[in-house]
């Protein structure tokens, strides 16, 4: 080997070297075990100290819970779940439009969420959803993304089935990253899912962000598209019309 071959080889090699690394798919069960220590079970109690309401969340860093603002409305104190650990958590961040709060759950040990992108997202890609039905364990709920809607980033539209205390908990990508918090629609006889993208939990602030009076804009959007799926086209524009 003459030495022009060899350094057209070390040329190659530190090309290749250069090249970002592809992420690979998890399985299923891959998935949900990489995130399992991520996702927790929200309470939220009255002033009695009654459950008023539960959900899911997830754990977006070593004290910070995600979760849907309608899961911890109208409480006075929450609890948040992991695994049996039972934590008191207060509320720390919302915003009722994007229909995202924040909770403090400090003291809580579990594994905070890798985040991916939900503007990196395809129609077709597979999504895994993880949450906590009705306040039991953790469940997985595979699915595809049906479809992206407004963004950048979007708001996900998915196959994955989710039932009544779901909402609030994980949509992750084929390697187990968080592209969205899960929430339902019901129209008729359907149950939509659809996911708030991962990106609009960096833009809540630690402020009270009521939400406007009315219908919150994530509200908007899924009676939006619900009408749209139905082709109930005079609904669709009656709704629009408002």
């Amino acid at each position: 080997m003459n030495i022009l071959s060899v350094i057209r080889l070390i040329g190659a090699v530190i090309f290749l070297a250069t090249l970002p690394v592809p992420g690979h798919a998890l399985t299923p069960g891959q998935v949900f075990e990489k995130v399992k220590d991520t996702v927790v079970v929200v309470w939220t109690l009255d002033a009695s100290g009654k459950v008023k309401a539960r959900g899911s969340g997830v754990l977006i860093s070593s004290s910070k819970v995600a979760t849907n603002c309608h899961v911890v409305e109208g409480g006075v104190s929450y609890q948040v779940d992991l695994d049996k650990q039972f934590v008191s958590a207060t509320l720390y961040a919302e915003d009722g439009d994007k229909d995202i709060c924040l909770l403090n759950a400090k003291g809580l040990e579990g594994k905070p969420a890798q985040f991916g992108k939900a503007a990196d997202l395809k129609v077709g890609d597979p999504v895994y959803a993880v949450g906590a039905p009705k306040g039991l364990e953790l469940s997985l709920s595979l699915g595809i993304v049906a479809q992206l809607w407004g963004g950048p980033p979007p708001l996900i539209q998915t196959t994955a089935a989710i039932s009544r205390g779901w909402s609030g908990g994980g949509l992750f990508d084929g390697e187990g990253r968080l592209v969205g918090l899960t929430t339902s629609y019901l129209e008729g006889r359907k149950n939509l899912t659809f996911a708030m993208p991962v990106e609009w939990i960096g833009e809540i602030k630690p402020i009270r962000k009521r939400a406007p009076v009315g219908h919150s804009r994530t509200e908007w959007f899924k009676r939006s598209f619900a009408l749209q799926e139905r082709r109930d086209w005079r609904g669709l524009l009656d709704w629009s019309g408002k």
